[in-house]
């Protein structure tokens, strides 16, 4: 119903505010209303108090993505009442409060928009575009994939998937992984810059890592079915494969379809982004800058903003290209049959 998975250490949030009512009943009942992370702050900043469907929508089970709605949970614990009017992310719910404009030196009369999730925010200025289908993939500590008009999939809530919900109140298939991290520990964090040498022994001898836990578990580890890599060169070699394979396949998961567009680090990663071309078979996009859209997105909130993140297309040469396709066959081979033992 909520297209949320079930996730640790209380990232639903409508489980944990389930607990506290079983837990803390008294204090709960004293409860004036409930807000997500980002309308707290433009609550604190303005003084008024509302709900946003994209903070409602990510993973927290109190929302149905499906109805632009509350869930049923909201229903049947009678939890209604305590939520504010919905309002759209780029609403203006007033001035900045004159005292925090004297105590900060902002202007008085500075507006106040309600705000955004975070990786809305990144995959907002894509939003206005002329594209119906596309993948935006937002990478650092987590890699997210969202799916903007692609195939309508079954998704799988062991491989985290989950669905948001864009600023246009629409539902947006996603997958994540925790790229970033999976990298530092691939490479032992180590930021050496590989060289031609370094990816010709990962290519010819197909040195690779494969997760030896499932991909949700806080504390993974790798196995190198072909040998370790020999130096910190090929270690950023492997991780960089080894990241891209696992992007291409969340892509698959959520049924993501035409262009695709990275931000973040591993914009700016070249091996990464020739694996990901070849093995999603689509055309990608990196961010020129290596910036993320999330503060892109959020400024857009506020009006026009008319700066672009700008893209140009990878192009991966044809040699290079058949050595990848390559590899991505043994990794996925690889990488699926460890999955039958996980």
């Amino acid at each position: 119903e909520t297209g949320s998975p079930s996730l640790p250490i209380g990232l639903n949030l409508g489980a944990q505010i389930f607990w506290q009512a079983q837990s803390f009943p008294n204090e709960l009942a004293r409860c004036a209303a409930i807000l997500t992370y980002p309308q707290y702050w433009s609550f604190r900043l303005s003084g008024v108090m509302a709900s946003e469907a994209t903070s409602l929508g990510c993973h927290t089970d109190l929302w149905n993505p499906w109805t632009g709605d509350f869930s049923t949970l909201v229903a049947s614990q009678g939890w209604g009442h305590l939520f504010p009017k919905l309002q759209l992310a780029s609403a203006n719910l007033g001035p900045l409060l004159d005292k925090i404009a004297d105590e900060t030196g902002i202007k008085r009369g500075t507006p106040v928009y309600c705000g955004i999730h975070d990786s809305n925010a990144s995959l907002l200025p894509y939003l206005d575009g002329e594209l119906t289908s596309f993948a935006v993939v937002s990478t650092g500590t987590w890699i997210i994939s969202l799916c903007v008009g692609g195939e309508r999939v079954l998704l799988d809530p062991s491989r985290d998937t989950l669905v948001n919900v864009n600023a246009n109140g629409d539902p947006t298939p996603t997958a994540r992984f925790m790229g970033g991290r999976e990298f530092d520990l691939i490479t032992n964090g180590k930021a050496d810059t590989p060289n031609g040498s370094d990816i010709a022994a990962v290519l010819d001898h197909q040195i690779m890592a494969i997760p030896s836990a499932s991909a949700s578990t806080a504390q993974p580890h790798f196995l190198f079915p072909n040998g370790e890599p020999k130096s910190s060169g090929e270690r950023i070699c492997v991780a960089s494969l080894y990241c891209a394979m696992r992007t291409a396949e969340s892509l698959a998961l959520i049924g993501a379809q035409g262009p695709i567009y990275v931000e973040g680090p591993f914009a700016k990663n070249a091996l990464y982004l020739d694996m990901l071309a070849v093995a999603s078979t689509r055309l990608v996009y990196p961010s020129a800058t290596g910036s993320t859209g999330t503060s892109l997105g959020a400024a857009r909130l506020a009006g026009d903003v008319h700066k672009s993140i700008g893209f140009s297309s990878v192009v991966t040469p044809e040699t290079l290209k058949a050595q990848l396709a390559d590899y991505a066959s043994a990794w996925t081979a690889a990488y699926e049959d460890r999955r039958k033992h996980l």
